[in-house]
């Protein structure tokens, strides 16, 4: 602190008993980061560390081959299918399924139970793609279908 002529001066200490002005400042500081912190995790639903919930691909119709899972992995099936998995934190999850010959096949991801994408094709070597993605308040939204 100055001193009015330039020189800098130690602040004075608050009371006996009380804290100072840095202190209170330090508190508010500490809390207000705290506060940050726990508001980002919640804004990302637990991505990073994810939350106990169940991701559910489905896919019926076909006869159709399909990839699905968690970025960066590919899991391989036949249709139809219905596989349950947990909730790993990842950015995004996705169900492809392509027609292997003529007819119509529909894809679903659900999040706990509820539907989040459902899309469908229908002729020769068609394409049913869903994919999710955190909504940014703890939510899944979809990006396809």
């Amino acid at each position: 602190m100055s001193n009015g002529s330039g020189e800098m001066t130690s602040p004075t200490p608050g009371p006996t008993g009380q804290p100072g002005k840095r202190a209170l400042i330090s508190l508010a500081f500490g809390i207000a980061i705290a506060v940050l912190i726990v508001g980002g995790m919640r804004l990302l639903g637990g991505h990073g560390t994810p939350q106990a919930r169940t991701i559910t691909y489905a896919v019926d119709g076909g006869p159709a081959d399909v990839t699905y899972g968690p970025a960066g992995s590919a899991a391989a099936h036949g249709s139809p299918m219905s596989v349950n998995a947990p909730d790993t934190g990842a950015a995004y999850y996705y169900v492809q399924a392509q027609l292997t010959d003529d007819g119509s096949v529909t894809c679903m991801i659900s999040v706990d139970g509820s539907p989040v994408s459902q899309a469908s094709a229908s002729g020769a070597y068609r394409i049913a793609q869903c994919e999710i993605v955190p909504d940014g308040s703890g939510g899944w939204r979809s990006v396809t279908g």
